[in-house]
């Protein structure tokens, strides 16, 4: 077992060698002839369990030596030596912690021997403690870390069983609404064959004809949501299904007057389902012109933010997302819109969670919004 190591300060050279050999069994013993000599051993051996130190010596004092210690190794053990001229000096130190307590001269070898044993012991037992304090707090983070990863998988869980039965749900009515759309459906195309010219009824007969198409989206959305999606992944283009967009959307954006600008990066092809992403980015678009009624600019960016994966954002200057619903906009069924079910988002980041990807808002009011798509170029299996 190694000695642990005690400095003694002392100008007088026999107390040096009269302490060395009283303790050089016991401990490492370390001598200072001063204390800057004291303090250049503490530089190179901190921290040291007991500094023992003369009070009386040229330059600096035995106190002063200890108050420069403090910073050099501030858990050390002070213990002092001194006559009896010092002791409220000493009474001093003491109070104010810098000293654990002084030894009268001529020192006792037995009183001295137990003073440093005492204080060793003391020493180790601060260092146990500092370790107990330092494990306990390492324990209570761990746990807390713990507490935080049950509870997530404990809210995923609730989240997947509610979402489940909301899924269950939305499948029945979907199947029950879809028999007497049917039935509608059939009726109107009848009534197209008996009205003859009257533009009246043709009008009318148009407008169900949207309000069928309205409803048969909400069913099919509805269905969407409900059943469990199934993905192929193939190399895709992302570039290239935002320009079939641009061009399949070319006659509403300029009946609404949006403008369009484009920003694409050559990110080669990654690897996704065409057909789900393409669902996702025509949602988009299509949020993106709805926050326009009255025209605006649609940007849409391409970039790649590292090696591993790509960037798509969606820009519009509409009106943006008021805070309160930024944090609910992926809810299934919330929406703000007077048409639809408030389901589309919830699809797209259903359909973008299992490409391992990640969709970011930034939205200002009067100033428009930005969804940017992060997905992983290849698919982790």
């Amino acid at each position: 077992m190694n000695k642990q190591r005690i400095l003694y300060v002392d100008d007088d050279k026999e107390n040096l060698r009269a302490f060395r050999r009283l303790f050089r069994k016991q401990y490492d013993v370390l001598l200072a002839e001063s204390g800057q000599e004291g303090l250049q051993i503490l530089q190179a051996h901190a921290p040291l369990p007991v500094i023992i130190t003369d009070q009386r010596m040229p330059e600096m004092t035995g106190i002063e030596f200890l108050d420069h210690s403090i910073r050099i190794s501030p858990e050390s053990i002070r213990i002092i030596i001194t006559g009896f001229t010092d002791v409220q000096a000493l009474i001093d130190a003491i109070n104010t912690g810098r000293v654990y307590r002084y030894i009268t001269k001529p020192w006792d070898e037995q009183e001295l021997y137990v003073t440093i044993k005492r204080a060793v012991e003391s020493y180790n037992l601060q260092v146990k403690n500092r370790q107990l304090v330092k494990d306990l707090q390492h324990k209570n983070e761990e746990l807390q870390q713990s507490y935080e990863t049950l509870k997530q998988t404990q809210d995923k869980l609730i989240q997947s069983e509610k979402l489940a039965s909301i899924g269950r749900l939305a499948s029945r009515i979907a199947h029950e609404l879809r028999n007497p759309i049917q039935g509608i459906r059939m009726g109107i195309d009848l009534l197209h064959q008996d009205i003859g010219d009257d533009p009246n009824s043709r009008d009318t007969l148009k407008h169900l004809d949207q309000e069928i198409l309205a409803v048969n989206t909400i069913i099919q959305d509805l269905l969407e949501y409900a059943r469990d999606m199934k993905f192929e992944y193939t190399a895709t283009d992302v570039n290239s299904l935002l320009e079939g967009i641009v061009f399949n959307m070319s006659e509403a954006l300029t009946t609404q007057g949006i403008d369009v600008k484009t920003h694409y990066e050559d990110l080669g092809t990654i690897q996704a389902d065409g057909l789900r992403l393409r669902q996702v980015l025509l949602n988009l678009v299509q949020n993106a012109i709805d926050a326009m009624p009255t025209g605006g600019t649609l940007t849409l960016t391409t970039t790649a933010p590292d090696a591993h994966s790509v960037a798509i954002a969606v820009q519009d200057t509409g009106g943006g997302i008021a805070p309160e619903h930024r944090q609910r906009i992926f809810e299934p069924f919330f929406t703000t819109k007077d048409k639809g079910v408030g389901l589309g988002m919830s699809i797209v980041h259903k359909i973008i969670e299992a490409h391992g990807g990640s969709i970011q808002i930034d939205s200002q009011l009067d100033a428009g919004t930005t969804f940017t798509l992060i997905l992983p170029r290849q698919r982790e299996v």
